[in-house]
């Protein structure tokens, strides 16, 4: 027989036997479960992951920085002001002097994105707009 620990309605352990409190349950029940009125729930499923954000190119980074009133000049200041001087600045200043694309999950994105006061929901909202484009 197995039987379920239920603290505050959430099933946190599950054991073969009884024991005083331990509830009688069925063998699909598992940690994480809900017990009310006398019935089991599993939990509601984990949230989707979200879709990875695409790559932009130089032309939809530019039209963003327009949408933003802003232009790649700031973008360079905020490089050099958020990177120690030296070869960091210079690989930071290429990386964005000379992308490709750009990725929403490279480490300088989130460095410019505090540096210039964006939240990474807003970053992500902007760029999801900005592959519209």
């Amino acid at each position: 027989m197995r039987s379920a620990i239920v603290e505050n309605g959430v099933v946190t352990n599950v054991i073969i036997g009884q024991v005083d409190d331990s509830i009688t349950c069925g063998d699909d029940v598992a940690i994480g479960w809900t017990y009310d009125d006398g019935a089991f729930s599993p939990p509601p499923p984990p949230e989707p992951e979200p879709e990875p954000l695409p790559p932009l190119s130089p032309r939809q980074m530019g039209m963003m920085l327009v949408f933003l009133d802003m232009n790649e000049t700031d973008v360079e200041d905020a490089i050099v002001a958020t990177t120690i001087e030296g070869q960091e600045r210079d690989v930071a200043l290429v990386e964005w002097r000379k992308a490709a694309h750009y990725d929403r999950d490279h480490p300088l994105v989130d460095q410019l994105a505090a540096a210039m006061d964006f939240a990474p929901a807003e970053l992500d909202d902007l760029w999801r707009y900005a592959s519209t484009l």
